[in-house]
């Protein structure tokens, strides 16, 4: 994430450098804010996981019930 390549250009001076190294950790923040942003907002919220629970159950005994006729068969 913090590499320049192949090493193609890089700075020389002691200035350069420090450079460089603040504008790696401000993209590592960057990038680590975008992450923490789209996990949170692809959460779901308490309706949203009260219908997933609601749905998930309902599909459990579904699947039950096929189980369940073909063992009768």
């Amino acid at each position: 994430m913090t590499t320049v390549g192949y090493g193609d250009g890089f700075p020389n001076t002691y200035h350069g450098r420090g450079l460089i190294i603040i504008a790696c950790v401000i993209g590592m923040m960057v990038v680590s804010l975008m992450v923490v942003t789209l996990t949170i907002h692809s959460e779901f919220s308490a309706a949203e996981n009260k219908a997933f629970c609601v749905l998930r159950r309902m599909n459990a005994r579904e699947t039950a019930k096929i189980s369940a006729k073909q063992v009768i068969k």
